[in-house]
């Protein structure tokens, strides 16, 4: 919708009653919508001070301290997520970041795969402190995790309760377990690995026909409630494909919501949309291109946390990891991001990715 409309009528409703939580609430989402992510945490501070129940609203004060670069209160304030999100309760009791001198500790991977593959990063500093841990994660991800084998326990979250552990922590806690910055992520990459055979094979099946291979995807999971703000239609991928020179890989999977374009199928040298849907193989792929072009999705963290070259193309009220104004992100070195100027400007974000590719050839 339109948020400087929705700013303008959530304030009318605050002079009319200042007292409803929710008028504030919706003021702060239209406030980040507006890139004004200090201005939308004050209004969600004060939406969380008038509600009976203020989970939600200091789950959205988080997001917008974090995109604010504020990640000491943010993490504080990102605790409140496990009940909007309705994160799975253990009955282990919650690590608190203390000594493990032996203990057996449990950590759970939660929300989207990107976040799993965000926050693993966290996963072998936490088991180099002393202790067991055990690292919970969907079946699709544990090849992707194998460099963490060496010293962490990996169970999928399909084989049901993990039993006989001492305490439990959910993964995007250890953020603030480990008081991470903006300047102090660790950024070492790569930290997740494709599987050796299977690179190999798809080195042997990729014919190299001269071009830079540049692997694309255009929308994310459709499910994800601002997913018609973080995916595009591919129609806006047609400078990129009239541009010489290069090689385009379709990573692309779901296409319920944004399907492929007769001449965006036409310019592609391979088509991945054919192969299951398998992290390990998409991983594998990716090891053999030289760039991804994406949008916030979690082939971008697979590209990232692989240590690839990867631009990422953000909506103009991005995701709070991405933070503000950036064109880097201390989460992964190798990553550019690509923004938006105004609301669904997908246009001027192409534009520049052209000329990026035109004036620098990556």
């Amino acid at each position: 919708g339109d948020a400087k409309a929705a700013r303008r009528a959530f304030n009318r409703a605050i002079n009319d009653d200042p007292t409803v939580a929710a008028a504030w609430n919706e003021l702060g989402n239209a406030l980040y919508d507006l890139g004004r992510p200090d201005d939308a945490a004050e209004a969600f501070n004060t939406a969380a001070n008038l509600s009976p129940d203020p989970a939600m609203p200091r789950f959205h004060r988080a997001m917008a301290l974090l995109a604010a670069g504020d990640y000491a209160q943010g993490w504080a304030e990102y605790e409140h997520r496990t009940v909007p999100l309705t994160l799975r309760r253990h009955a282990a009791p919650p690590w608190k970041g203390d000594a493990l001198d032996g203990r057996r500790l449990l950590i759970s991977a939660e929300q989207g795969y990107g976040d799993m593959i965000q926050f693993a990063r966290f996963v072998p500093l936490v088991a180099a402190q002393g202790g067991t841990v055990v690292f919970e994660v969907p079946a699709e991800l544990l090849p992707l995790f194998a460099p963490f084998a060496d010293s962490v326990t990996l169970t999928a979250t399909e084989d049901g309760p993990v039993d006989g552990v001492d305490c439990h922590i959910h993964l995007m806690s250890l953020a603030r377990i480990l008081g991470v910055t903006a300047n102090t992520v660790p950024a070492a990459a790569p930290y997740i690995a494709a599987p050796p055979a299977r690179v190999a094979a798809w080195r042997e099946a990729m014919q190299d026909d001269g071009g830079l291979r540049i692997g694309i995807a255009w929308a994310g999971r459709p499910s994800y409630p601002q997913d018609a703000q973080r995916s595009m239609d591919c129609a806006h991928l047609g400078p990129l494909a009239a541009l010489d020179g290069l090689s385009l890989y379709s990573l692309q999977k779901d296409r319920t919501t944004r399907p492929i374009t007769d001449e965006l199928a036409a310019s592609l040298t391979d088509d991945f949309s054919r192969l299951p849907n398998d992290f390990a193989e998409t991983s594998a792929i990716i090891e053999n291109l030289d760039l991804i072009i994406t949008v916030d999705s979690a082939i971008g963290h697979i590209a990232g946390a692989l240590g690839k070259l990867v631009w990422v193309l953000l909506s103009f009220a991005a995701d709070w990891r991405w933070m503000r104004e950036h064109a880097d992100t201390p989460w992964y070195p190798a990553m550019r991001l690509f923004r938006q100027d105004a609301a669904g400007d997908w246009a001027g974000v192409m534009a520049r990715v052209c000329e990026a590719l035109v004036d620098t050839g990556c």
